[in-house]
This record gives structure tokens, sequence and C-alpha cells, in this order.
């Protein structure tokens, strides 16, 4: 199946800086494709991908006015400033990860300190004549000393955990930049570049209004899709893979649906009063195989909550629950 999606990628500039056309991504049930337009500068275009989009994914086509002469893609040399930032890092962890064994052993020696001197004798002698007073006063010394270590194990353990964090973010930045070169026999030509984004993707959310004449009013809409600013965004019923060629609808706004169907109410029998909930029978006679979702349903006007939509085939019966508990 052709694939037609677009998103902005990120520019490195040669000798001109292109100007971007508006970013149109189109999404998928398990993945997006994102497309831009590029001019090209003395015949040459090169961005850099984002980091989620599969290379092996990556398409090219050059527009009317031009022919591609060569493609390639590189990975970006890593900034010095983020090396030197790695070694600081793993410097930083090493001190700590060496206060944390030290208090380890720390904390054994209070630990063992405490339990020796509640096993002291407490039998008064010549040189201790208060033997409950010093067993206190070891005790007491030994279990504050080990309050200290675990406010400072604390404090340790929450940088170290920050630090692997950050580290882990550098080291992703450093090695997930792909730049992709393309050459034209056109100066002043441009192409189209797209790849697959499988972190990007939309669930369909299905609403089914019952009606007064016996039918159901059935919508597939958009849900909340999270877009950026001056993206025109699309979505698909199907993954990327699939090879029937479904309608593209445009996304403009969550409360508009996506396409209304109007079913025959078939049955329908109540499971529970309090709260009142139903099941309606209908056949989905929209002509798509609608995948799992999210049902909301209305009934008399009533909002009756949302639920998981296991999914239906065409022409499937189906037995759909309106409200939930």
């Amino acid at each position: 199946m052709s694939l037609r999606i677009f998103v902005v990628f990120s520019i490195i500039v040669i000798s001109a800086v292109p100007a971007l056309a508006e970013r149109k991504t189109t999404l998928y049930l398990d993945g997006a494709v994102i497309e831009n337009s590029f001019p090209a500068t003395n015949g040459i275009v090169q961005v850099l991908l984002p980091g989620e989009c599969r290379v092996e994914t990556l398409r090219v086509r050059a527009n009317k006015d031009s022919v591609i002469k060569k493609v390639e893609t590189f990975k970006a040399q890593p900034d010095n400033k983020i090396n030197k930032e790695i070694e600081a890092i793993e410097k930083r962890k090493e001190q700590l990860q060496s206060r944390l064994d030290l208090i380890d052993t720390k904390e054994d020696i209070f630990i063992a300190a405490a339990k020796s001197q509640s096993s002291k004798s407490l039998k008064k002698t010549k040189n201790d004549p208060t033997p409950l007073s010093s067993v206190r006063q070891g005790t007491d010394f030994a279990l504050s000393r080990l309050d200290a270590l675990y406010f400072t194990r604390q404090s340790n353990e929450k940088e170290l955990k920050a630090l692997d964090n950050k580290f882990s973010a550098l080291k992703k930045s450093k090695t997930g930049k792909t730049f992709v070169k393309v050459s034209l026999d056109n100066p002043k030509g441009s192409v189209n570049i797209s790849c697959i984004d499988n972190t990007k993707s939309w669930t369909p959310v299905y609403v089914l209004k019952k009606k007064d004449d016996n039918t159901v009013q059935f919508s597939i809409t958009s849900g909340n899709i999270i877009h950026g600013q001056n993206e025109e965004v699309a979505a698909v019923l199907s993954k990327t893979a699939d090879s029937e060629i479904l309608p593209v609808w445009r996304y403009s706004d969550s409360s508009v649906p996506f396409q209304q169907f109007n079913f025959a109410l078939e049955g329908e029998s109540v499971t529970s009063r309090v709260p009142f909930i139903s099941i309606l029978t209908m056949t989905n006679s929209s002509g798509f195989n609608l995948p799992a979702g999210k049902l909301v349903c209305y009934e008399d006007r009533e909002y009756m909550g949302i639920v998981d939509f296991k999914g239906a085939v065409k022409d499937e019966i189906m037995k759909l629950q309106c409200g939930s508990r």
C-alpha cells in the first residue's frame, strides 16, 4: 500500500535555510507516516530525521522539476559538549556509588554496635556503676548515626537516579540522529521525504447514540489526537502494512466524527438497573472492519459512560454494552 504522511524534519543548513512546507502526519493503528517537502540549495537537500523514524522506511520522491542523482544516509557526529557531559556524569556516578558502598559498610558497623550495646550485661561494676545509662548512650549514638546514614543514602540515591536518566537521554541523543542527503540534477529542485514513526499512532473512539426510531447512530471519531502547531493530521482505520485501501480521514477537531452510520437496532436487553446497563444488538453494516478501541454510549439523551470495544468485522452481529459500573 502506498503510504502518504508528512512531518517536519529538523534542517541542517548547508548554505541557506530551506523553507519548510506545512507538516503533514497520517496516523495508522500501529504507527504514522511522516513527510515534508524540502527545496534544494545548489542541488542539495540535507535534513535530520527525527530519532523515532525508522531509517529502513525512508522514502524520497523528487518533484516534477527534478531527478534524484543520489541519496545518502549517515549518522550525525556527536557534539563534543555531549561527550564531555557524559564523561562528567560517569565520574559523578562513580563517586556516588563509592559513597553508597561506604554507607553500606558504616551501616553494618553501627548495626553491629547497636546489637552489641543491647547485649551488654546490666550488672553494676566499679568501673561502670550505671550500666543501663551507658548502654542507652551507646545504643542512642549508634541509632543516631544510622539515621544520619539513612538520609545521606536517600540523597545519594536520588542524585544517582537523576544522573542515570540524564545519562540515558544524552546517550540517545548522541547515537540516534540520522542525516539524509539528497543530490538533485536541478539546483533549485525539491523533494518529498517520508518515513514511518512507530511511536505515533491512533486508537479509534466509537460513539453510539440510541434513537427513538429503533435505530442507532454509530460514529467513528478520533478521540484526543495530539498534534503540533501548523501540522495537518489525518487518520486511517488500518495498520501501516495492510493492503486494503481505506479512506484517509482528515482530522480537524475531536468533536467532529470521521464518519457516521445508522444501524438498525435488532435487540436490547437490560443487565443492570442501578446503574442502568443494557446490551444493544446490531449488525456492523459500515462496510469496514472495525478495530478494537473505546465505545462511548448515549441512550435516551443520557451519557452512559465509556467501555472497551473489542472490534468487529464487516457484517458481524455486534452485542454492545451500553453503560458501565
